[in-house]
Parts: structure tokens; sequence; C-alpha cells
């Protein structure tokens, strides 16, 4: 056990150790127990044969292939593949690539393009969060070809004045959205860290201060809270806003020792529920097969006590690099 993190912590931390959860062992090796990871190879195959990993992919058909609109939630392809990327499933993995393959020909499609990609008073009205969360699973799976550059270039190409992005097809809509836009930047900074672009480097720092200048939750205006569920903890994040995923694609992208950060940080710290972690406190998922939004696993079941290991480890991992541990 490191010596450096607060004692108040530490049996947070320890319970979450204790399962056998390879996914969530791959966080934090290199983040607590100052190992170089001997074991990435056996800890990989642990994570591509892990339980939850096998029903996630259980719906993959003999081509493989998942016979549901690719991006239906949660169990089309680009779904699939992006909790497989947040649950660290190894890359270079050529089983994959048919369902990259759904993912790409639906997101090229001329219906994605065209239809649902208007440009109104000079603005392109686009679910920029759909690229953003493209980009970020497939460099992260190892899965990218040249393709990867041109969703890219479309990011750049549909970003606002203000630094993010949208989807409102109002005329009158003026202020990018926080939903449509922490993906879009953390495909960008995934894409940076990768391939070196000065135009990606400007609207990387573009759309940093747009979530920055409003402390990550709060409105410019009269600085009152955007949205309740921006400050109410989720995991998986799939395409919900919330101050956790802020804080780590603020950390992604460098930006996690800027002060307008510390609001949002001390609400981390203030929601930790003593000598346990942190609880779910908002989901968007349902498990009736019948159901929009159905999950093929319960994420808020798979706890100990009243806290979630997943999202306990990630708000470790960011107040380790905050300085709060």
């Amino acid at each position: 056990m490191p010596q450096d993190i607060q004692k108040n912590y530490i049996p947070a931390l320890n319970r979450i150790l204790e399962l056998e959860n390879p996914s969530i062992h791959s966080w934090l090796q290199l983040e607590f127990l100052n190992e170089q990871n001997p074991n990435k190879f056996n800890l990989g195959e642990e994570i591509s044969q892990s339980a939850i990993v096998k029903r996630l992919l259980s719906e993959r058909d003999g081509s493989g292939r998942i016979q549901r609109h690719a991006y239906e939630k949660w169990t089309g392809a680009h779904w699939i593949l992006s909790l497989l990327a947040e649950l660290n499933y190894p890359p270079n993995d050529s089983v994959l690539l048919p369902l990259r393959e759904q993912a790409l020909g639906w997101i090229f499609n001329d219906e994605v393009r065209v239809k649902e990609t208007p440009k109104i008073k000079g603005l392109y009205r686009r679910h920029a969060s759909q690229e953003g969360n493209l980009i970020t699973y497939l460099i992260k799976l190892g899965l990218e070809d040249e393709r990867i550059h041109r969703l890219t270039y479309f990011l750049l190409e549909c970003q606002w004045p203000d630094g993010g992005w949208n989807c409102d097809k109002n005329k009158d809509a003026h202020t990018s959205s926080f939903i449509e836009s922490i993906l879009p930047l953390r495909g960008l900074v995934s894409y940076q860290k990768k391939y070196t672009n000065s135009d990606v480097d400007v609207a990387i720092e573009k759309a940093c201060e747009f979530f920055l200048c409003r402390n990550l939750f709060r409105k410019l205006s009269d600085h009152s809270v955007i949205n309740p569920h921006f400050i109410e903890l989720t995991f998986p994040h799939y395409h919900i806003y919330d101050i956790l995923i802020a804080l780590m694609v603020m950390d992604e992208a460098g930006k996690i020792d800027d002060l307008r950060c510390q609001e949002a940080l001390n609400l981390l710290e203030q929601k930790y529920i003593p000598e346990q972690g942190w609880s779910i406190e908002n989901t968007n998922e349902q498990h009736n097969p019948h159901k929009h939004r159905f999950s093929l696993v319960n994420w808020n079941q798979q706890k100990i006590g009243k806290v979630n290991p997943y999202l306990s480890a990630q708000i470790l991992i960011v107040l380790n690099h905050a300085g709060r541990l």
C-alpha cells in the first residue's frame, strides 16, 4: 500500500483491490501499486475472458457483427466498443474488426453526414459526441486506420466559436452543449496524443476553455448549476455528462491542475462514503430487453455494499492526479 495516500481513502482502495476484477486492477496497477505492469499480457487476457466482457460480446453473430443498429443504446456496436475500451480491453484484437466496420459504416453513411448534420445560421448542428467517442475507443483499442483522420477533421469543421459542439436545430441556439462537447474533446485529446496536429491543438484549448470558464458545471450568467444531473455521479458514462467525466477529460488534456477544476474536485470528495467509496447517483439504462437504453450488464449491481467499485476507482485516480491523495 502506498504511504502517501490519505488514510481516509485507504479502506476504499483496499476494498476495491480485494475484488477479482481485471479491468479495475488494470486501472489501478500503475496508479497505486507501484508496479511496472509485469503481468500486462496476462491481465489483458483476463479482461478479454471476463464474464462482463463475454456478456457485452454475447450478441455477435457468426460474422462477428451485432444485428442491431450500430448506435442502438446501449447494445449497438458503437456502444459495445466504447464499453470495451473503458474496461481496458487489450488492443489490436482482430476479433473486434467486424464491430469496427459496423460503427464506421454507420458514421460515414449519408444519412448521418447530410440529413443529421444541417448547417443553420452558419453553425453545424451535429451529434459530435458520436465522432468523439469513436475516435477515443478506436485509438484505445488499436483499431484505427486512415479513417480516424476524417473523423477528426469533421470535428474541427463542426466546432462552434465558443469551443464546443451542439446538435440543437433551433436556429437561435448560440451556446454549445456540455453533453455534445465532452466526448469530442476527449476524442481530440486521444488523437493529439498519437498524431501531432496544430489545428487539433487549438481546438482542444478552445474546448477546454469552454468547460473551465464554467467551472465544469455552472452557468456563466448567474453561476448557478446548469443541470442538477451534472453533479450526479454515473457509470458507465456513455454520453452522459457529469463532473467525473469532465474531470477525467481535463486530466487527459493536462488541465486537472487548473484552479477552475477545484470546485468539482471538492464535490467529489464531499460525496465520499467513509471507508467505502462512491455510489452511482444517476443511471440512464434499462434492464428489460424490450426497453430503450437496454444494458446487457447491470452496472449498478456491480457493487460492494453501497458503493460501485468502477466509479470509485475512477474517482480515486482523478483525485490522485489532482494531488488530493
